[in-house]
């Protein structure tokens, strides 16, 4: 999988700015992942071996920069390309990854996930990582009672309640990381009466969803 992103990226930059800009992405979000930094690494070296120079259009040509779409991309290059233009493709869009690690074993997913209290109140927040590694986080922050970190410390130096964090569960599963933001306001929203978290750090919703979306009541703003 990472193979084929890192290939996907080197084959649609147009410049070699781009093509690092993707790689430097690309390689974030795998160890963000769990992966091993040394595997990105290998896989960077096998497809970034490429010569700068193959980014540099022909003096003696029109440049044109297209979006890249498969199969029409190249159909219209050829045919720029009898008319003495040179074409360059770049990305329509960032490339994404999805969930990489085994979706059997919960605490690998990520998403929006939720924590529940021992009240009954809950924290509903967003991880791009494992979800076990933001659960340590939001531990660590009620052990050291890291109150500017979490609501979920707050909560419990105010109330002296405990929140299960071996029942936590991922309640949104996205497909692109660009999604998180949009589900977390959304499902914060729409469970806020039941929730610890800080309601002023919620995104807001374009009055768009009312309409659209089941929010309990809660008014979306623009």
């Amino acid at each position: 999988m990472i193979n084929t992103f890192i290939f996907r990226a080197i084959n649609i930059c147009s410049k070699p700015d781009l093509l690092q800009s993707e790689l430097d992405y690309l390689r974030a979000v795998a160890i963000d992942r769990g992966f091993s930094p040394a595997i990105i690494d290998r896989c960077v070296r096998k497809f970034s071996k490429i010569n700068n120079s193959s980014f540099k259009p022909e003096l003696n040509k029109s440049l044109v920069v297209l979006p890249f779409y498969p199969k029409i991309s190249y159909k219209i290059s050829s045919i720029l390309k009898k008319f003495d233009f040179f074409t360059v493709f770049s990305p329509v869009n960032k490339l994404c990854f999805s969930n990489l690690k085994d979706s059997r074993i919960p605490s690998n997913n990520w998403g929006i996930y939720k924590i529940s209290c021992q009240c009954g109140l809950s924290y509903i927040g967003q991880t791009k990582r494992a979800l076990r590694f933001r659960l340590n986080e939001h531990k660590n922050y009620v052990k050291n009672q890291e109150l500017n970190k979490s609501s979920i410390a707050v909560h419990c130096r105010n109330f002296n309640h405990n929140f299960d964090f071996s029942s936590a569960s991922i309640i949104q599963h996205c497909s692109s990381i660009f999604d998180l933001d949009f589900y977390e306001a959304y499902h914060i929203k729409k469970n806020s009466k039941s929730l610890v978290n800080d309601l002023s750090m919620v995104p807001p919703l374009s009055p768009i969803w009312s309409g659209i979306l089941p929010l309990d009541g809660v008014t979306c703003q623009s």
